[in-house]
Order: C-alpha cells, then sequence, then structure tokens
C-alpha cells in the first residue's frame, strides 16, 4: 500500500509545482506572490512527506521536521495570503493574535530535539549513535505537542477567516471563484485530513492500510480542486473561462483587460469609501472605471459571477454592516438613506439574506 501513498505525493507534488511556475511565470502583484508562497509551502510539505515515505533516502528525521514546519508556518501564510481580500479592518493582528503567534514559536521550540536527532541513516533511530530512551521521549512529546498546537490553532484560525469574508452568501459558483474561499477550503482539508491520519495512527497504529489512502486521496482530490478554481496567477480579479472568452471574442476585451478591471472591482469594494460615490447605473461605474459599460458588465458576470445589480447592492451592505459597528449613536434607517438603498424593509431583507441576522442584531452581536 506505500507505492499508493508515494504515487499521491509525486502526483500532487507535481501539481503545485506546475501551478507554481505557471504563476510566478505570469506574475500578478503581491497577491499572487501571498499565494504562490502559501503553496510553496505545500510543495514543501509533500516532498517532505514524500521522502519520509520513500524507504532508501537518508535524513528522515529532517524531512519530518520540515513535514511539522510547513505546516506550522501555513497557517501564518494563510491568513497573510487571504488578507487583502478582506476588509481593512481585518488586518493581521486581528486575524492571527499574539496568542496564536506564540504558540506557533512554542511549537517550534518543541522540535528542536528533534533536530538535533538528525542523522545521515534512512532510518528514524540511529543505530550509530543511539540515543536514550529519555531523549527520545522528550522528541515524541515534542512532536505530540507541534501536532495538537496545530490541530488546535488551524479551526480558530479557519473561524475566524470566515467570520472575516466580505462575501458568505454569494451562489456556490459564484462562491467558489473567490481566491480567499479557495485558500479557506484547502485550510480546513488540511486540517480535516491531519486529523484524520491523527486519528488512524493512533487506533491503528503506523501502518499503510486502506484507510490512510482514502484520507490522503481526499486531501489531494481537494488541493486539485483548489488548484483548478484559482487561476494562474492566483490574483484576487479572477478569470474568464473558455466559455466566456468564446462567448465574447469579438468584444475586445482581452484577458489583461479582465484582469485590471476585476482588481479595480475588488479594490473599490475593499475601499468602503468608494461607495459614497454615486454610483446608481452600469454606465457611472463604467466612467469611474474609464472603460466600456459592456466590458464592465461581462467582468462583472463571468469573473466576479454577479450583476452590477449584485454588486452595487453587496458593496452598500459592507458599507453599512461598517456603519452600524463604527457609529452605535446611528439610527439604522440613517445608515439605509447613507449607503443608498430606497427603502427599510428592502434593505432588511437583503442584509438577513447575507448576514443571516437583522441590522440590530448585527450591531448588538459586533459592538
Amino acid at each position: 500500500m506505500q507505492w499508493f501513498q508515494t504515487s499521491l505525493l509525486a502526483v500532487g507534488l507535481y501539481c503545485v509545482l506546475a501551478k507554481l511556475i505557471a504563476g510566478w511565470r505570469r506574475g500578478g502583484g503581491r497577491e499572487n506572490t501571498r499565494i504562490l508562497s502559501c503553496f510553496s509551502l505545500v510543495a514543501v510539505a509533500y516532498a517532505s512527506d514524500w521522502l519520509v515515505l520513500f524507504p532508501h533516502v537518508g535524513y528522515k528525521a529532517l524531512w519530518l521536521f520540515l513535514v511539522m514546519a510547513s505546516k506550522l508556518v501555513f497557517l501564518i501564510a494563510i491568513v497573510w495570503a487571504t488578507q487583502p481580500f478582506l476588509q481593512r479592518k481585518h488586518n493581521f493582528d486581528r486575524l492571527f493574535p499574539p496568542l496564536y503567534r506564540g504558540l506557533i514559536s512554542s511549537a517550534f521550540i518543541a522540535l528542536i530535539p528533534l533536530v538535533f536527532s538528525i542523522h545521515s541513516g534512512t532510518q528514524f533511530d540511529n543505530r550509530v549513535q543511539p540515543i536514550s530512551h529519555e531523549y527520545g521521549f522528550v522528541i515524541h512529546c515534542g512532536l505530540f505537542y507541534a501536532g495538537a498546537v496545530f490541530m488546535c490553532v488551524a479551526p480558530c484560525v479557519a473561524l475566524r477567516l470566515w467570520r472575516a469574508l466580505p462575501e458568505r452568501s454569494l451562489p456556490w459558483r459564484a462562491w467558489l471563484k473567490r481566491p480567499e474561499h479557495a485558500l479557506l477550503l484547502l485550510l480546513v482539508i488540511t486540517w480535516v485530513c491531519s486529523a484524520l491520519r491523527v486519528l488512524q495512527c493512533s487506533t491503528m497504529g503506523p501502518t499503510w492500510g486502506l484507510e490512510l489512502n482514502l484520507i490522503m486521496t481526499l486531501e489531494f482530490s481537494v488541493l486539485v480542486l483548489v488548484l483548478a478554481i484559482l487561476p494562474s496567477s492566483s490574483s484576487p480579479s479572477g478569470t474568464m473561462t473558455q466559455a466566456s472568452r468564446e462567448k465574447y471574442q469579438a468584444s475586445g476585451l482581452d484577458q489583461a483587460l479582465s484582469d485590471r478591471l476585476a482588481q479595480k472591482l475588488r479594490a473599490m469594494a475593499a475601499d468602503q469609501d468608494a461607495v459614497h460615490q454615486d454610483i446608481r447605473s452600469l454606465a457611472q461605474l463604467s466612467r469611474s472605471l474609464n472603460a466600456k459599460p459592456h466590458y464592465v458588465s461581462q467582468v462583472l458576470n463571468d469573473v466576479l459571477g454577479m450583476s452590477f445589480h449584485e454588486w452595487s447592492n453587496q458593496q452598500r451592505l459592507s458599507r453599512a454592516a461598517e456603519l452600524l459597528v463604527q457609529e452605535p449613536q446611528r439610527s439604522v434607517l440613517n445608515i439605509v438613506e447613507h449607503v443608498g438603498f430606497n427603502s427599510k424593509s428592502t434593505f432588511n431583507s437583503h442584509f438577513k439574506r447575507r448576514y443571516q441576522c437583522t441590522p440590530s442584531e448585527y450591531r448588538q452581536r459586533h459592538i
């Protein structure tokens, strides 16, 4: 059964490296660099895991350390990569507070005994200079502690990222197009599969059985899905599908222009002050972007997965949610009129559909 796991790791590593090469060659700005850094850590983890499983490779303790270290750093990288896609109030300190950083640092300290046990042999045990039972116990305690830190911090980070997502109630097709959603999905499945692997090893021992094969297959299946969701540049703008390109091949909108327009639309969404501009129509939005209306409409529909009306409502709702928390003395009706809704009942309906609560309940929860 071990050949199956090494093959999965090799295929997963190949897919990640192909994505990295395509992404670095194409570019895409700081957001692209941050996301590709996450996949670089995934590549390190897969390569190290493969070297641990491969029987004729030495320095087993080194590869095990890299597996554990890359998982821990991956938590920081995920937050760092998703931050540009979130609202400005969700800074790094809020998403990854000092407590989490302290736990990660202590986990690295706990792995130091493993580092000092590194040797060139093809087994974990050093038969030339055997370590004492006490030192071996310290190594195992350090591994257990580092694993426990990852298992505890990862779901907390995922929950904070989920709460910080600007668009949680999108249709599933539009939801999957967002890079921050794909990265969150990758974090969750990494945590779930790591938990299942620990459970499998603790209940059935370190055997290469069918259960571990199924767990690793699930993990790599989601990895391939995430790689397929994210565009080659891993930019926040998304990308047009082949069907969209064929549909609009005569419109004059190429991929580069589509990326630029989508990035501008994302920037407007992140900068809530832009919502105050009197943008009530597609023509006004097009003028603010200095682009043709049918280009903007195409990018909204095929890249961001929504119409202009949906996009406009989402920006107004985001601004309203921000004002509800920042200005608690301000009435809901005043905020409704300020962000551009003509009817309070319409606003309440859209707000509840998106945030699963009324504006008053949202204010009470976040103040």
